[in-house]
C-alpha cells in the first residue's frame, strides 16, 4: 500500500508534467520555453528515480534510483543556469557560459555512480535515506556554485532588463525559497 507522501510525488510528477507541456506548447520555437521544458524534464527524472527509490523493495534497485537521483541534479542546475540566462539574455544565450556549464556536468556526472558518493541507503517507514560519502562534497560544492552562478546572473545582469523577465525572475526563486 502506497503512503501518503507517495500521493504528493504523483501529484508533483503530474503538475510539473502539465506545467512544462503547457510552457512548451505555447510558443515551441522560443528558446526560453524550450529550456524550461527540459529544465523540467530533468526535474521529472529527479522525481521519478526519488520516488522510484522509496518504493523499489530490493535495497540495490533503491542505491542505484539514488545514485539517478545525484545525477539528475547535476543537470538541474545546469538547466537552471541556462533558464536564468535565456530570461535575461532575450534569446541569446552566453554560449561561452552554455559550455562552461556543460562541461562541468560531464566532468562530475560520472562521480554520482560511484561507490564513494552513495555508499548506501537504508530503508525507513518514511522511505529510502541515503548514506553519502566523500566524493558527494563535489556535489555540494557544485551546488553551491550553481545558487552563486544563477544569482549572479539573476540580480547582477539582470539590472538592464525588462520589469517582464525581472518578474519570471523573482517568480523562479520565490518557487525555490517555497520547495526549500
Amino acid at each position: 500500500m502506497l503512503k501518503l507522501q507517495y500521493y504528493y510525488y504523483v501529484l508533483t510528477i503530474a503538475s510539473v508534467l502539465i506545467l512544462a507541456l503547457i510552457v512548451l506548447l505555447n510558443n515551441a520555437k522560443k528558446l526560453t520555453n524550450q529550456i524550461y521544458f527540459l529544465f523540467s524534464s530533468v526535474m521529472l527524472l529527479w522525481l521519478s528515480s526519488q520516488f522510484a527509490a522509496d518504493i523499489a523493495n530490493d535495497i540495490n534497485a533503491s542505491l542505484q534510483f539514488i545514485r539517478v537521483t545525484v545525477f539528475s541534479s547535476i543537470y538541474i542546475g545546469v538547466f537552471f543556469i541556462f533558464l536564468i540566462d535565456s530570461l535575461i539574455t532575450d534569446s541569446k544565450p552566453n554560449k561561452r557560459l552554455w559550455w562552461l556549464m556543460l562541461i562541468m556536468a560531464l566532468i562530475i556526472s560520472p562521480f554520482a555512480f560511484i561507490s564513494s558518493t552513495v555508499e548506501s541507503v537504508k530503508i525507513q517507514q518514511w522511505g529510502v535515506e541515503a548514506q553519502y560519502g566523500a566524493t558527494y562534497n563535489i556535489f555540494l560544492v557544485y551546488s553551491v556554485f550553481i545558487v552563486i552562478a544563477a544569482l549572479y546572473l539573476a540580480f547582477k545582469r539582470s539590472t538592464q532588463k525588462t520589469a517582464r523577465a525581472k518578474a519570471q525572475i523573482r517568480l523562479i526563486f520565490l518557487g525555490i525559497f517555497l520547495t526549500a
